[in-house]
């Protein structure tokens, strides 16, 4: 009685067994499985191929924009402890004891300020403001990094190259102070969403240096303050995206008249926001004419010259290449393909969706990189869900067709 029992459970392992094959492996659809897997996978590459040709489109890239700002919304805010901004307000350039509404801005008074800095112990200082004084003393402590901005293009110098201009009024020939070129490129609608490490530079420093490159602004504040991270930077002059942990109230302020009546208590040379930090000083009076919009809210410069070390810090992301993108979209085609082989009807519609949904916004957010990639893998993703669907619709009307034939044989 015993043997008819054992063999009773044998047939239901083994059935068991098959049907879950069947579940991950089906062998019998209604269509041809890698005939199917092979004609779609064409389709994906050809609406992959469309996606990449128009991504510098103008409307494809405002819409890349719009998903890009929409990442630096939800990106985590933390600047850190490391940076410390020092602004002169619009009271500052009134006060009469400072800078009484001049311009060009005292170079005595911005001499006591940078001293006063240097006396609390920062690791470097960078300043951006616009003075001219060639006799400028530099803290023997303390490093100092000046920003240069650069000559507006013209018929003449529209190449690569950019030409710096001057900073202290010191000519080029003379030993010159550290320095980097503080420029921000501007996307189509006035937005900082870039920056750029290195810039090819020609004209008279050029010229007199030797040099054909010269950090940016930036960089070179974030070689001083951290010598081992920059090494592998070199000669990267294309652009890279500027992660934005925060917006201008996330980090550390003081102003000017706030340091110079700080530096003459009691502590100053210990205080924290202050003593070994990057400290920039820069102008925030409206006459400066230094502020920019960001994904995250309008910045002065010197505020934006901080976004980008604190991006640095956290790691430059380059836009993702062409033929990484792709190669993204083609893996994701794949596994659209095969929910779509696998599901029927609206199964398989909903669980392609759940799968575009849930790679849009995790890879996205989590990558954070690629402007080519952010608009053109949903492009991609939709077309092959429309095209999928449409194949759907024509196989059932093929069925249909051939059930009503049948039914009339």
């Amino acid at each position: 009685m015993s043997a008819p029992h054992r063999s009773s459970w044998r047939p239901k392992i083994a059935a068991g067994w098959r049907r879950t094959l069947e579940l991950l492996f089906p062998a019998r659809l209604a269509r041809p499985g890698w005939g199917y897997a092979f004609r779609e996978m064409l389709w994906a590459l050809v609406i992959t191929t469309v996606a990449l040709s128009i991504e510098h489109w103008p409307v494809v890239r405002s819409l890349e924009l719009i998903g890009l700002d929409a990442i630096e919304i939800l990106i985590p805010k933390s600047l850190g402890d490391e940076i410390t901004v020092v602004q002169i307000t619009d009271a500052d350039f009134a006060d009469p004891k400072l800078f009484a509404g001049h311009r060009p801005l005292d170079p005595r008074v911005v001499q006591t300020l940078v001293d006063k800095l240097a006396s609390a112990h920062p690791k470097v200082i960078g300043v951006d403001l616009d003075i001219v004084d060639p006799d400028f003393r530099q803290p023997s402590d303390v490093p100092v990094v000046w920003s240069r901005d650069i000559e507006p293009p013209n018929e003449s110098n529209r190449g690569e190259a950019v030409i710096p201009r001057p900073i202290l009024g010191l000519d080029p020939h003379r030993p010159q102070p550290p320095s980097g070129i503080c420029v921000l490129p501007l996307d189509r609608d006035g937005v900082v969403r870039r920056y750029v490490r290195h810039f090819e530079i020609a004209g008279p420093l050029a010229d007199a240096t030797g040099h054909d490159h010269m950090d940016s602004f930036a960089w070179k504040l974030y070689g001083a303050y951290r010598p081992e991270a920059v090494h592998d930077g070199a000669h990267m002059n294309h652009s890279l995206i500027l992660r934005y942990r925060g917006d201008r109230y996330d980090v550390d302020h003081l102003n000017a008249g706030e340091v110079m009546r700080l530096a003459d208590l009691t502590g100053w040379t210990d205080n924290p926001l202050i003593k070994g930090r990057i400290v920039l000083l820069g102008g925030a009076f409206a006459d400066a004419r230094d502020e920019y919009q960001t994904p995250v809210g309008r910045m002065t410069g010197v505020e934006l010259t901080a976004q980008v070390i604190r991006s640095e810090m956290s790691g430059g992301v380059e836009e993702l290449a062409l033929y990484i993108s792709g190669a993204i979209d083609l893996i994701a085609a794949a596994i659209l393909v095969y929910l779509s082989w696998r599901f029927e009807g609206v199964a398989s519609f909903l669980a392609s969706i759940v799968v575009i949904g849930a790679a849009f916004v995790g890879v996205s957010y989590l990558v954070f990189c690629g402007l080519a990639y952010w608009f053109n893998f949903p492009l991609v993703m939709f077309g092959i869900l429309l095209h999928l669907q449409i194949e759907h619709l024509r196989e059932r009307r093929h069925h249909a067709l051939a059930a009503h034939r049948t039914s009339h044989h």
